[in-house]
């Protein structure tokens, strides 16, 4: 696998809440997004970032849930890196915390060689998301 190909997009946005804007009608990232960029690279992956630094806004929401960065990652990463890439990133990002019975909302896209792109969009309690995103990346691992 070339360096290139081992790039995480973090694409502009908070799960779930498509119109949300702030200063200068800007789209921002979750407030979770450096630290969850941390993880990403602790896993020997490169990070990009849609929008320039200069444009990039972070927001947060005072409620017991988790906001995680839309991702954008090419299918070749995820089987050229380690079997359950994703769901590892989410346990990380815990780290010694549980993320069980937190409540999350994940938006990833995976593109495919042809440009094709496929979205796993979740909302609910960490043990529900990490199982469904578990079989979601079985099923790209067996195509």
């Amino acid at each position: 696998m070339r360096d290139s190909d081992r790039t995480v997009t973090i694409l502009a946005g908070v799960p779930g809440m498509p119109d949300f804007r702030v200063d200068d009608d800007l789209t921002p990232y979750p407030d979770s997004t450096i630290d969850f960029v941390k993880v990403i690279r602790e896993r020997g992956l490169d990070v990009r970032y849609e929008l320039a630094p200069e444009d990039r806004r972070y927001a947060g929401h005072k409620a017991a849930e988790h906001w995680l960065p839309i991702l954008e990652i090419a299918r070749d990463v995820l089987i050229g890196i380690e079997a359950g890439l994703l769901v590892e990133l989410i346990k990380g990002y815990f780290g010694d915390d549980e993320p069980d019975k937190e409540l999350l909302h994940v938006d990833w896209r995976v593109t495919h060689e042809d440009g094709s792109e496929e979205r796993f969009i979740a909302d609910g309690h960490g043990d529900e998301v990490i199982e469904a995103l578990d079989a979601f990346e079985r099923r790209l691992r067996d195509e």
